[in-house]
């Protein structure tokens, strides 16, 4: 009779709380506030009167949750960042609890965070989570003057194939010069990676040579920082650290140029 009840009781609680059981790791419904995050954090940047704009850098955050959480307490603790840029391998293993978990982390930040798509976002489900919790893996916005373009340059994952990176939209967003001072590009994969299309590597430094207006590239992927101008465009390229250094870069940009500085 007593396991008879407790049968049911069992049932009961089930039925009634089946929403909340996650049925598969592999899932893909993330809920509202967890949907749009780019565009929604973009929304909240503060144009403000002056003309140097402070970026804090982070990168390759993937399963270092302790380390992600005492990077986010330094950037915290620095006074006018303006957004936090994030260049890619939010996640691991691509799981919508993996984002989520990390999202939750982010939103710790006081500054509006914007990130760009990394390759171990896209294992498993992790590109349609990426689509729905992020957005498009190419976007671009305005601001104080300059353009910020996210390019996807994940090209392993997409088969080597010519459309990743795609150069005709980077193009496209490079090309409308009249609009912009600077164009500041993000990816996760540099050009000079194994993991970047050698076939389209002559393409993408011609885009971005073309146009006279690319201030900076800024990378993740390799889990170190790097500072170097590789080919002879005189665009400089700037990796970022893995959260799991306890390392980050800030880098501010003005009518001139920029700088960056290593924090610990």
């Amino acid at each position: 009779m007593k396991l008879k009840k407790f049968i049911i009781v069992l049932l009961i609680l089930i039925l009634f709380s089946c929403e909340k059981f996650e049925f598969s790791h592999y899932q893909i419904s993330p809920e509202s506030q967890y949907r749009n995050i780019n565009q929604r954090n973009i929304e909240r940047l503060l144009y403000t009167a002056t003309d140097t704009i402070r970026i804090a850098i982070i990168g390759d955050s993937q399963r270092f949750y302790n380390s992600t959480k005492n990077i986010i307490k330094k950037i915290n603790a620095i006074p006018n960042i303006n957004f936090v840029i994030h260049t890619g391998d939010l996640v691991d293993f691509g799981l919508q609890w993996e984002y989520t978990m990390m999202h939750e982390l982010l939103s710790e930040l006081k500054y509006p965070y914007v990130a760009v798509v990394g390759n171990h976002d896209l294992i498993a489900n992790g590109a349609e989570i990426y689509n729905l919790m992020y957005g498009e893996f190419n976007f671009s916005f305005s601001y104080m003057g300059n353009k910020f373009i996210f390019l996807n340059t994940n090209c392993r994952e997409f088969g080597f194939d010519s459309k990743v990176p795609d150069i005709l939209w980077l193009e496209n967003e490079l090309s409308d010069t009249s609009n912009y001072n600077h164009a500041i590009l993000i990816n996760h994969v540099p050009p000079y990676h194994t993991d970047f299309n050698p076939d389209l590597v002559d393409d993408y430094r011609t885009a971005l040579s073309k146009y006279r207006k690319v201030l900076l590239c800024i990378n993740g992927h390799n889990h170190f920082h790097t500072f170097s101008e590789l080919y002879n465009e005189g665009i400089p390229y700037l990796g970022s650290f893995s959260t799991s250094k306890n390392k980050f870069i800030t880098v501010e940009i003005w009518n001139e140029g920029f700088q960056f500085k290593i924090i610990e």
